[in-house]
């Protein structure tokens, strides 16, 4: 990956995406919907956006293990033994546990609940491990299998929606189009007027709400929207998202947007299990206020985590 650095707007790209992410889970209804179409496409765009053709797939997969796989398995850990100790203090029956341990070991469309967002961290590892091989080969092939994956969505989506797949597999055919998407548009240093990107994300959003069920989208579940149509709009909302940090970045001095991008992966990990326990345990009904304590909880993890080697190791996939 190149280093986050050379572009300061990545993190404030972070931020919003993890903020809408977070959004998504708590909010319900037209605006809940309308973000499934992009918030997570966002961070599979930008990671395709940073990769570097160089990188070897054993580089990506020693690095990647470490900063993705290494933190699923503990936070599963942390996580499934907070369930375990809450159902043994209401003495109910632990039983359940063993089905939390199945499903999480499964991942994909079997997690619910505060495990619910781990599948996009085994989809993003096995996309980047693909990308590390198809980015190598010429252009115009790549294109292709980029199209036949995204053709191999929407029938799995059509003809087989529930069908489990192990860790998510089956979401990287539509998720591998939207890296090479980012990761063509960095190696040709591709750039779109933000006139005409602003028109063109006006027309979308019209469209989206003139035909919101045509368009729904949710990843997780197999729903990818109208074919094609639903992508092309997808990453048309995406890159108004880049080209308007890209161009403003130096205008925003939102520094807590970028520390939100930072602890992104650890609001990712922990969001759920703190904004289902507000909502339902604490009794907490107002949604802004849920999302920001979330945010901020997540944010008071990450800055404990960081004090400690081992912490930093196993919860934050630093070296």
């Amino acid at each position: 990956m190149k280093e986050n650095a050379s572009y300061k707007w990545v993190d404030l790209i972070k931020g919003v995406g993890i903020i809408l992410i977070v959004a998504g889970h708590v909010l319900s209804g037209p605006i809940r919907d309308f973000l499934y179409m992009f918030h997570v496409p966002l961070f599979f765009f930008l990671s395709g956006y940073l990769y570097k053709t160089s990188t070897t797939f054993r580089n990506v997969f020693s690095k990647k293990f470490i900063s993705l796989i290494v933190p699923y398995t503990f936070y599963f850990i942390l996580l499934s033994s907070s369930l375990l100790i809450i159902e043994i203090v209401k003495d109910r029956d632990i039983k359940v546990i063993n089905n939390i341990f199945t499903k999480v070991f499964y991942g994909g469309i079997d997690l619910t609940g505060w495990f619910s967002v781990f599948w996009f961290v085994t989809s993003l590892f096995f996309t980047l491990l693909i990308g590390s091989l198809l980015v190598k080969i010429r252009v115009v092939y790549t294109l292709i299998i980029a199209l036949v994956f995204l053709i191999l969505a929407y029938t799995q989506a059509f003809y087989a929606p529930n069908l489990p797949f192990i860790f998510a597999l089956n979401t990287v055919l539509y998720c591998f189009p939207i890296f090479y998407a980012g990761h063509i548009y960095s190696k040709y240093k591709m750039s779109i007027s933000f006139k005409k990107l602003s028109g063109l994300t006006m027309l979308s959003l019209i469209l989206y709400l003139a035909y919101p069920e045509l368009f729904y989208t949710d990843i997780k579940e197999s729903k990818y929207g109208l074919p094609i149509l639903t992508f092309v709009m997808s990453m048309v909302f995406v890159l108004f998202i880049f080209e308007f940090f890209k161009k403003y970045s130096d205008l925003i001095k939102l520094k807590i947007l970028s520390h939100i991008g930072v602890a992104s992966m650890t609001i990712m990990y922990l969001h759920q299990a703190v904004q289902i326990t507000l909502r339902h345990q604490i009794g907490i009904t107002n949604e802004l206020l849920v999302i920001l304590l979330s945010i901020s909880f997540c944010m008071m993890c990450q800055f404990i985590f960081n004090q400690n080697k081992v912490t930093r190791k196993i919860f934050l996939g630093q070296t």
